[in-house]
């Protein structure tokens, strides 16, 4: 098999889900755009009070509960992106590592299922975040449910992000110190 033949798939399958995460990005935020307070403030409110302060923000828009459930619904398309996305990007960057450092490609490796459980747990805090828009309100444990998978979805967002970027600058560096 040819080395182009063999990284054809891959190529195809990130571009594909580049644009669908951009797409979709982009849908989930048309519906609060000019809103008073963004969905993440949500997502971290770790308590009722402060998830009702959200509410309370967007309850003097015009079709607010409307706005809110449709950015949801295309946030979870979004996710169906993002995860297999990032988590392919992840073991394509630990690819690149296989013969230079064992320990930064098993640890790519890993990051890579890391990445779908973010995903698995974005839709634990649009789970909990529905609850909360359908009553209208915040009420326990819903807050609690979507501030803990949102806190570790992050997380594990950032250490991607963060291992992305470390490989990019390794990159440029091996290919500066070649020249």
């Amino acid at each position: 098999m040819t080395a182009i033949a063999s990284i054809l798939p891959k190529c195809v399958a990130i571009l594909t889900l580049t644009a669908l995460a951009l797409w979709f990005g982009r849908l989930t935020q048309i519906p609060v755009s000019g809103g008073p307070k963004s969905i993440v403030c949500l997502e971290l409110a770790q308590t009722v009070a402060a998830a009702n302060r959200f509410f309370d923000a967007w309850r003097k828009e015009d079709r607010w509960r409307e706005r809110l459930k449709e950015a949801q619904r295309w946030d979870t398309w979004l996710i169906c992106a993002y995860a297999p996305l990032f988590a392919l990007l992840s073991w394509v960057t630990a690819d690149y590592f296989v013969s230079r450092c064992t320990a930064l490609a098993l640890f790519g490796r890993a990051l890579a299922g890391t990445q779908l459980l973010a995903g698995a747990l974005d839709f634990l805090e649009n789970a909990a975040i529905q609850k909360m828009l359908d009553r209208g309100q915040a009420y326990s444990p819903w807050p609690q449910v979507s501030s803990t998978a949102s806190g570790l979805k992050w997380l594990l967002l950032a250490v991607f992000a963060a291992y992305l970027l470390g490989t990019a600058l390794y990159w440029l560096w091996s290919l500066v110190r070649s020249h």
